[in-house]
């Protein structure tokens, strides 16, 4: 063995990640996430809670109430047509009812119905357009109106503004 001279090891840190880098990286994200809650907040479709709205209430409670062509009430024949489909074996899904203002006593009730095809879901979109003062609920898509009773299928009132969707 040769007797070289060993030179001390110095301590040596290991190399920091910038932490400027790290604190804009952070900024960059909480930033994105701001804007977009922003955003989905600022384009999201006019919604109404019924608990808060006492004329929205009472205009989804007349299109749950109102008679249907093969039930009780439109309510059960979205209820009986998704039991209906389950016990076929099909894959169905019900949103949220949702309701629109249009005007002071006039509101749109809608519902999505999802039912899973052979390769994509089907989707129909349940809606009525309600005049709560006097009411009344007029179908306004073509689903809605196969759950109507030929007799309440009366034209749309043309005094009532038309949604725009």
């Amino acid at each position: 063995m040769t007797d070289q001279p060993v030179a001390p090891l110095s301590p040596v840190a290991p190399p920091r990640p910038s932490r400027s880098w790290a604190a804009a990286l952070h900024y960059a994200v909480f930033a994105a996430l701001l804007l977009g809650g922003a955003l989905y907040l600022w384009l999201k479709p006019p919604m109404i809670n019924p608990v808060t709205d006492p004329q929205a209430a009472k205009a989804l409670a007349i299109v749950h109430t109102h008679r249907a062509k093969h039930a009780p009430t439109l309510l059960q024949a979205v209820n009986e047509m998704v039991h209906v489909r389950e016990s076929a074996g099909k894959k169905v899904r019900v949103g949220e009812w949702h309701v629109e203002k249009q005007a002071e006593g006039h509101y749109v009730v809608k519902v999505m119905f999802r039912e899973q095809g052979t390769r994509n879901w089907i989707e129909r979109e349940y809606s009525w357009q309600v005049d709560v003062a006097r009411g009344k609920a007029h179908a306004l898509s073509m689903p809605s109106i196969d759950l109507m009773r030929d007799e309440d299928l009366a034209p749309v009132d043309s005094t009532m503004p038309m949604p725009v969707s």
